[in-house]
């Protein structure tokens, strides 16, 4: 069974499809130790023999691990979660790329297509391709391009290609696919990983 590292970052979703922030803590007698996600601590007890997904980044993509939460205890001052397989049958399982989910943003991006550079703001981004709003653009569909971007501490220059302009009222919105190397695919894999994180912590605190 591949599980995500010691203290690597991870999403845990209920059988409804809610998510929640998590982080691994480690395995003990067989079983996935969990973080208990901040907003569920109080009543961790009550998700004992739920089954969830949990999710996380590796080396080769996006990966999911169908869990039963099997029990729960006090790590310090860190309650956690000890969750097993959720049936003789589960296995990790390794998404592609088209099943990335893309991940709202609006950092500042530049294009570069031969001599001249756009300028303009992230909407969302994943792995695979990201989405932005430019000023009047000249960017001909299948054309080559250099996206420059940051997501959280990290900077990217990645190739691409113009997938689709749409024209609006003095702006155009462009759509890229990229075309990372693997280093930077993981990096950037991790980076918008992280930023999702991000994101949920900050509207569960709305």
């Amino acid at each position: 069974m591949e599980i995500p590292p010691l203290n690597h970052p991870v999403i845990v979703r209920s059988v409804d499809g809610t998510e929640y922030s998590s982080r691994s803590e480690g395995v003990e007698d067989g079983a996935l130790v969990l973080a208990t996600p901040f907003e569920l601590a109080g009543g961790a007890r009550s998700w004992e023999g739920r089954e969830i997904t949990v999710c996380w980044t590796s080396g080769s993509g996006l990966c999911e691990l169908p869990l039963k939460i099997v029990g729960t205890a006090l790590d310090g001052a860190v309650r956690v979660w000890h969750a097993r397989l959720s049936s003789d049958a589960a296995r990790t399982r390794h998404l592609n790329r088209r099943a990335h989910v893309r991940v709202p943003l609006s950092s500042q991006v530049t294009v570069e297509h031969e001599d001249t550079t756009y300028s303009g703001i992230m909407l969302d981004a994943s792995e695979a391709g990201l989405r932005c709003r430019l000023g009047r653009v000249d960017l001909p569909e299948a054309g080559t391009v250099t996206a420059s971007f940051t997501v959280g501490e990290d900077s990217f220059a990645l190739p691409g290609i113009v997938y689709r302009v749409t024209a609006h009222d003095g702006s155009s919105e462009v759509v890229l696919a990229l075309d990372a190397d693997d280093r930077d695919a993981t990096t950037l894999r991790r980076a918008l990983f992280a930023e999702q994180i991000k994101q949920r912590q900050r509207q569960r605190l709305v």
